[in-house]
């Protein structure tokens, strides 16, 4: 607070996002040797959060910042919840925040107790969107994203990209 106004800073990140590399090269997956990376930082992200009893409940890849720097930065905490007590939220099904395409099923369902694995799920979608260049789960409509959330499994990585290792 100065004279008054309450106010907040944060650092400066000077780069895109992980959406926009994607959306630059739809065609082309980027390659483990450039997804990982940014993996293991958003990953460690996300255990700093959880640790401190956080899920952020939005993890995409419109929300990895990416550095000019070489460095990955999770953002927009906006919807990000306190985990309670007992290490769960209840996400309410009527009032659930995120993006269909990267939530979990219990996310997805809602009325189900949330914790970090939730956005562990999301970061994996996040992979699978950098390594094959397409959504495990596509759909016409946010509703019908979800009911494959929910329902059916995802759309083989190996058949999106067959170039991906299997390792």
């Amino acid at each position: 607070e100065d004279q008054g106004i309450l106010y907040f800073a944060m650092e400066y990140a000077d780069g895109s996002t992980l959406a926009d590399l994607l959306k630059a090269n739809p065609s082309q997956p980027l390659s483990p040797e450039r997804a990982i990376p940014i993996l293991q930082q958003i990953a460690a992200a996300l255990d700093y959060a959880h640790i401190r009893d956080i899920v952020h409940r939005d993890v995409k890849p419109a929300n990895i910042l990416l550095m000019q720097d070489g460095r990955a930065l999770l953002s927009d905490f906006g919807v990000a919840r306190p985990i309670a007590s007992d290490h769960t939220i209840v996400a309410a099904a009527d009032l659930q925040p995120g993006t269909p395409a990267y939530m979990s099923p219990e996310q997805a369902q809602g009325g189900f107790a949330l914790t970090g694995v939730a956005d562990i799920y999301s970061l994996g979608v996040a992979a699978y969107a950098m390594l094959t260049g397409k959504l495990p789960f596509e759909a016409p409509s946010a509703l019908t994203t979800l009911h494959k959330v929910i329902h059916e499994p995802p759309f083989a990585p190996e058949a999106a990209n067959p170039a991906l290792p299997r390792s």
